[in-house]
C-alpha cells in the first residue's frame, strides 16, 4: 500500500513540476520576430530566408532541395522572399496573431502588413518541434512555399518524352567508343544543330574542341556506368560515373517541330555549351 501511495505521490509531483516548468513561446512570437528586420526600412539588411533557423526539418529539407535544383537548372526555384512573398518591399504596420486559439502542437498564424501600399496577409502553418514553434509552410492566397517549390520543379512536359532525346545519346555512347560529333546525328534543336555545324565548319571541330572535352561524358574519353535520368522543369538531369568518377550533366530540352530535342548541355557550376558557343562568336 505504501509503495502504491509513493508512486502516486511521485507522479502527482512530476505533473505539478511540469505544469510549473518553462513553456514554449506562442507560435506568433516566432513569426513576429521574422518581420523585425523589415521594419527598419527598405535599406535595412534582412537575413536570407533560407538561413533562418525557424523551419521544421521537413520544410528546411524542401528549401535546401530548391537551392540544389536552382543550381542544377540554372534558374531560380524560389524567386521571391517567402516572408513577404515579394522581391521588393517597404513594410509597414505589421500585426501578427494566431488565426484560432492555440491547442495541441499545430497552429496557424496570420501576419498582416502593408507592403508598398498593398495590404498583404500571409499565413504560417506552425508546428511544435522539441518545445519550439517552427514554420512548416508559408502561404499567400493559393500559393504556398511548398507548392511554389513543387510547381517550379515539375517537368514542363511528359517526363518520358523529355528524356527520350537524352536517352538516345547515352544509348549510342554505351555501344560506341568512337562517337561522331553530336551535330551529325544527335536529336538537337534546329538552332543548336546549326550552331554546332557552324563550329565544325569554322575548323573548331565541334563541341569537343569548344570545351576541350566531350560534354556528354564531361571528359575527353568515356567509360560509362549506368545513367540515371530525372526530369525537372525544362531540364533532364543525368547522373552517372565515367571512369568511376561521378558526373552530373544537365540537358535543357525544348519542343522542336512537336518533338522534344536537346537545346543545351551544361555541367552546373563548371561549363555551359551555349555559353561556349557564344564566346566563340557562334549565335
Amino acid at each position: 500500500m505504501r509503495v502504491r501511495m509513493g508512486i502516486a505521490i511521485a507522479a502527482a509531483m512530476a505533473m505539478a513540476l511540469a505544469a510549473c516548468g518553462p513553456k514554449a513561446d506562442g507560435p506568433d512570437v516566432t513569426v513576429r520576430a521574422l518581420y523585425e528586420p523589415y521594419l527598419k526600412g527598405p535599406g535595412a539588411e534582412t537575413p536570407p530566408f533560407d538561413t533562418l533557423d525557424v523551419y521544421t526539418p521537413e520544410l528546411k529539407a524542401e528549401i535546401d532541395k530548391a537551392a540544389t535544383y536552382a543550381s542544377l537548372l540554372d534558374q531560380p526555384v524560389i524567386d521571391a522572399d517567402p516572408v513577404i512573398m515579394a522581391q521588393d518591399w517597404e513594410i509597414k504596420a505589421v500585426t501578427v496573431a494566431p488565426v484560432a486559439p492555440v491547442s495541441g502542437d499545430t497552429a496557424q498564424v496570420a501576419a498582416r502588413f502593408d507592403n508598398m501600399g498593398h495590404p498583404t496577409e500571409i499565413l504560417y502553418d506552425m508546428r511544435l518541434v522539441d518545445g519550439v514553434w517552427r514554420v512548416d509552410n508559408i502561404a499567400l492566397g493559393a500559393d504556398s512555399l511548398r507548392s511554389i517549390i513543387a510547381n517550379a520543379l515539375k517537368p514542363i512536359g511528359d517526363p518520358a518524352a523529355m528524356e527520350a532525346p537524352v536517352r538516345a545519346v547515352y544509348t549510342r555512347y554505351a555501344t560506341d567508343n568512337d562517337v561522331e560529333a553530336l551535330h551529325l546525328w544527335a536529336p538537337l534543336t534546329a538552332d543548336l544543330q546549326r550552331q554546332m555545324a557552324m563550329a565544325a565548319a569554322m575548323g573548331r571541330g565541334g563541341e569537343a574542341a569548344l570545351l576541350d572535352f566531350d560534354p556528354v561524358v564531361d571528359s575527353k574519353s568515356h567509360d560509362l556506368g549506368p545513367v540515371q535520368y530525372e526530369s525537372a522543369s525544362a531540364g533532364v538531369i543525368t547522373r552517372f560515373d565515367n571512369a568511376r568518377e561521378p558526373k552530373i550533366v544537365v540537358y535543357d530540352v525544348a519542343q522542336d517541330g512537336g518533338v522534344w530535342k536537346i537545346a543545351n548541355i551544361r555541367s552546373p557550376g563548371h561549363w555551359d555549351l551555349q555559353l561556349k558557343l557564344s564566346e566563340a562568336g557562334i549565335k
